[in-house]
């Protein structure tokens, strides 16, 4: 299972010691899913269903399954364990193919709720109903250096815009944050062009590139959009 202070290697190792298992007893949903796709008529439309599961090791899993419109019955699948530390809750994905990882931190889900205005508690509903709008194809986008090898990101989703940070020596993609549609909506000027006014809107510190043990809250820090008032209403 997965544990706080785990580092992003040993994440990573533990997550591809049990993928091959999620993977096949994700993939036993097919059957039902593309039966379901049928009676509902919806081979044009975007579907995308949602599967709990523990592992043999404790894990938790939260995979999810895309039919997504004009794909008829192609099924795409992706696969995330989440998990909860001293900052509260996170997803984490892992990409078998370039075995990078792609982190939600309950920083994130707290600006979803609030400014999708959704009426939701539990940080894994939360994460089911961003990615039930959200699930796609997404380009990101680099905005800065602030580490070696770290970059400010943004990307677009259908519903507003993810800010995170890419450490490319880790392999590893953090969402932090998000900005709805509506935020900038009626904007005379292209969203490229926007962007540095929306990131300054996020309470910011300097980067801090100190070294620390926990390098969960290290890539935390070095993002410098979470703010203490945040992080004591963050879900835990």
């Amino acid at each position: 299972m997965l544990l706080p202070n785990m580092t992003f290697d040993e994440i990573r190792r533990l997550l591809f010691l049990e993928i091959e298992e999620v993977i096949q007893r994700t993939e036993k949903q097919f059957p039902k899913i593309k039966r379901d796709v049928l009676k509902r008529k919806l081979k044009n439309q975007k579907v995308v269903y949602f599967y709990r599961l523990t592992t043999k090791n404790k894990t938790k899993w939260l995979t999810r399954v895309a039919k997504h419109k004009g794909s008829k019955y192609k099924i795409i699948s992706y696969y995330g364990s989440f998990f909860r530390d001293t900052k509260g809750f996170r997803y984490i994905e892992l990409n078998k193919e370039d075995e990078s990882l792609e982190i939600y931190n309950a920083h994130f889900l707290y600006r979803y709720v609030e400014r999708m205005k959704l009426d939701l508690t539990e940080p894994l509903e939360i994460m089911k109903a961003f990615f039930l709008a959200n699930t796609g194809v997404s380009v990101i986008n680099y905005d800065q250096e602030i580490d070696e090898e770290v970059y400010k990101i943004y990307s677009q989703t259908p519903e507003g815009i993810k800010l995170g940070i890419h450490d490319r020596i880790r392999n590893v993609v953090i969402w932090n944050t998000f900005i709805s549609a509506n935020e900038y909506k009626g904007e005379q000027k292209l969203l490229i062009e926007k962007m540095g006014e929306f990131i300054r809107r996020e309470k910011t510190e300097e980067p801090n590139k100190k070294r620390m043990s926990d390098e969960l809250e290290y890539m935390d820090k070095i993002m410098g959009i979470l703010n203490s008032s945040d992080q004591q209403v963050a879900m835990h």
